[in-house]
C-alpha cells in the first residue's frame, strides 16, 4: 500500500519580489501531511490501526470513530477519548524540524453534535518517553505557533488555546488535568 506524503515547503518559501512585507513575519517550521484513515492503515486488532507517519514515527488509531483516540510511535502515548463524542480528520500534519525529524503533529477534531471544531498538537514519543497531547485548540489557533512552543511531555501541562466554546472549553480543562 502506498501513502503520500505531501512536503511543504513552508520553510524556504520566498514571497514574490513585489509582495509587501510582512511587519513580524514568524519562524517557519517544515511539514508534511500523512493520511490516518483506517482505510489506508493496517489493522493490528480489533478497532486498532497502525498508518504511516513522518520518519518512522507511526499514527496508531484506537476505538470506535466516535470516541477515536491516537498515539504517534507508541502504543502508550495513546490519550483518553475527548469528553465528548466527534471524528478526527483523515489527515494528520506534520511538523518537522531543521534535522527533519518530526517535533509535532497536528490534527483536527469535530464534534458529533454541534460546530465545535478543535486543534490538538500531539508530540511523539521520543527517547523512550511516551508521546503527549501538549495543545488542544479553537479553529482559529496558529498551529505552527503551538507545535513550536517548547514543550516537555509528562513534565509540561498542555494548554488550551483560541476560540472554544464555554461548556467544550470547562470539559476539556477537566480533561486535560487528567492527562
Amino acid at each position: 500500500m502506498v501513502f503520500a506524503l505531501w512536503l511543504l515547503a513552508a520553510s524556504t518559501t520566498q514571497p514574490a519580489p513585489d509582495a509587501t512585507p510582512r511587519a513580524q513575519a514568524q519562524p517557519r517550521l517544515a511539514g508534511a501531511a500523512s493520511p490516518i484513515s483506517p482505510g489506508l492503515c493496517e489493522r493490528t486488532a480489533d478497532e486498532a490501526w497502525r498508518c504511516s507517519g513522518l520518519a518512522g514515527v507511526d499514527v496508531r488509531l484506537f476505538g470506535p470513530e466516535t470516541r477515536r483516540t491516537l498515539s504517534l510511535g507508541d502504543v502508550r502515548s495513546a490519550f483518553p477519548p475527548l469528553p465528548m463524542p466527534g471524528r478526527f480528520a483523515t489527515t494528520i500534519d506534520w511538523h518537522v524540524g531543521s534535522d527533519s525529524q518530526p517535533l509535532a503533529a497536528a490534527v483536527r477534531w469535530r464534534a458529533a453534535e454541534g460546530s465545535a471544531e478543535l486543534l490538538l498538537v500531539l508530540r511523539p514519543a521520543a527517547e523512550g518517553a511516551p508521546g503527549c497531547v501538549s495543545a488542544v485548540a479553537g479553529p482559529d489557533a496558529d498551529p505552527i505557533a503551538l507545535a513550536m512552543r517548547h514543550f516537555r511531555c509528562e513534565r509540561d501541562r498542555p494548554v488550551l488555546a483560541g476560540t472554544i466554546p464555554p461548556p467544550l472549553r470547562t470539559a476539556l480543562d477537566g480533561w486535560l488535568a487528567a492527562l
